[in-house]
């Protein structure tokens, strides 16, 4: 009876072991993921998109209620889709097939990715930016909220980076859950919304 006491405890002391270590590598996974150049890069966007939505919002007094309503919601519009291309990475890096489809072949799941956030760049030029242009020129003031050719450049190339890592990391993808990426995938890189600025 001893011996199998025994024999139990060994057989849930190297199951707990082999767990952790495999928790580890998943988690240093997840970590290369959150500081690959397409997070950096899209941390720096997010930067100048909510750098420039807390100066509108911060300057509301000096828009007409009417202005300032369509500000926020060009700007929470803006915010979504940028946040749209995190959401949908992250249910994409939960779906085993398409996992498997990045890895065979990144550079079109790139693409992909680099269309998507070339569109939700540009709708936050075409709306917010336009709209706080023209409600700044009324108020005879500049605004800085422009993304840099060579910032937009950057996140197009990281795309293509993040995918060739996904390639490189594949089997503890396998590992990831819903929770784990949310919570340092999502979450940290997520721009905030006009009413949480």
């Amino acid at each position: 009876m001893k011996i199998i006491a025994f024999f139990l405890t060994c057989l849930m002391y190297f199951s707990l072991h082999m767990a952790e270590a495999q928790s580890k590598k998943t988690m240093a996974a997840l970590q290369q993921l959150t500081t690959s150049e397409f997070m950096v890069t899209f941390d720096s966007l997010a930067n100048v998109v909510e750098g420039t939505g807390r100066m509108a919002k911060n300057n509301s007094d000096v828009y007409d209620p009417e202005v300032l309503n369509e500000l926020q919601a060009a700007y929470n519009t803006s915010v979504q889709r940028f946040n749209n291309v995190l959401l949908n990475m992250k249910a994409d890096l939960l779906d085993p097939n398409k996992v498997k489809a990045m890895t065979i072949d990144p550079q079109v799941y790139s693409d992909s990715y680099k269309y998507r956030l070339n569109e939700a760049s540009s709708n936050y030029e075409k709306t917010f930016l336009t709209l706080l242009q023209t409600a700044n020129a009324e108020e005879g003031q500049d605004i800085d909220g422009v993304f840099t050719l060579a910032t937009v450049m950057a996140i197009i190339e990281g795309t293509y980076q993040l995918f060739k890592l996904i390639r490189q990391i594949r089997n503890e993808i396998k590992q990831f859950n819903d929770e784990q990426i949310t919570q340092h995938f999502v979450v940290p890189h997520q721009i905030l919304t006009w009413e949480e600025l």
